[in-house]
């Protein structure tokens, strides 16, 4: 029985310092990413160094593909917020080499610079760029033994206790809000509505679990083949109450979105609470 972490998108933030902090808590079998890392060094360190050392679930996010693939074409207020706060060093320096202003706030309307900075470090960074283009198209497995696998890809598959679990950046239906029609195969889908949810379970298929990202809200919605598709919100605005907790029945199909990690957020789904036959699904943030 395995005890999952999920982390959403990560946006510059360290994936091995989110374990960490969570580790003083509880102890985790298996780690699950829904992508967009923005940071080159979280593809070349983090994630490669979690692939060889534990059962790991990464996914490509619409972010790394456009740094890897597209020439940064996404440009996304988040990221450059998150850069920058991680790294003022990187894009002062880039700022200098370019001869262009030095950055100094968000709102003078230099955003662009960070943006600059960031593809520019994916460019220093060949190796992230492989990484996630072979992943896209193949898949990349890490074999560690003992049944314990390292795996990067486009959509990913696996087992939760009984439940078979599916993982992917954004879904398997919804909105392409700015993406056009030939970007739908791209799985950068929105989920803006209860239609948006129905029409991504009865994609679903057999599958009874789908741990998704991209929308950045921490977020429980199941389907009961009687009483049909219930949305649970989940609002972190009171530091003092930063847990809730969900029974995973077998007989429901259930889409978690454990929330964005750059906002604090994460979640757990544990397959081995004592007393307990279902898996339990609980959501998070650092305070």
């Amino acid at each position: 029985m395995v005890k999952y972490l999920l982390i959403g998108d990560t946006h510059s933030t360290s994936i091995m310092e989110a374990i960490q902090k969570v580790y003083k808590h509880t102890q985790i079998d298996s780690v699950i990413s829904t992508g967009d890392f923005d940071d080159p060094t979280l593809v070349t360190g983090d994630m490669v160094k979690i692939m060889k050392s534990m059962d790991s679930y990464f996914v490509v996010g619409n972010h790394d593909l456009s740094y890897a693939i597209e020439e940064g074409k996404i440009v996304s207020g988040t990221s450059r917020e998150t850069f920058y706060k991680k790294h003022p060093e990187i894009v002062d320096e880039y700022c200098e080499r370019t001869t262009r202003m030095k950055y100094y706030d968000l709102a003078m309307g230099q955003s662009e610079i960070v943006s600059g900075a960031i593809k520019d470090q994916w460019d220093k960074t060949p190796t992230a760029k492989k990484l996630v283009k072979a992943a896209w198209e193949n898949g990349i497995t890490h074999d560690q033994g003992n049944c314990k696998k390292g795996r990067f890809g486009k959509i990913l598959q696996t087992y939760m206790g009984k439940m078979k679990a599916l993982i992917v950046h954004g879904g398997l239906a919804g909105s392409c809000g700015k993406y056009s029609d030939e970007d739908k195969n791209r799985v950068w889908y929105r989920q803006e509505s209860i239609q948006d949810f129905e029409e991504n379970f009865k994609k679903m298929g057999d599958t009874k679990i789908m741990i998704r990202g991209h929308d950045h809200d921490a977020q429980y919605i199941r389907k009961d083949p009687q009483t049909g598709t219930v949305s649970y919100d989940i609002d972190f605005n009171s530091p003092e109450t930063t847990t809730s907790f969900f029974r995973l029945f077998e007989h429901r199909q259930h889409i978690v979105n454990p929330g964005a990690l750059c906002d604090g957020q994460y979640a757990i789904i544990d397959t081995a609470v004592d007393g307990e036959t279902s898996p339990i699904l609980s959501f998070h943030k650092f305070v």
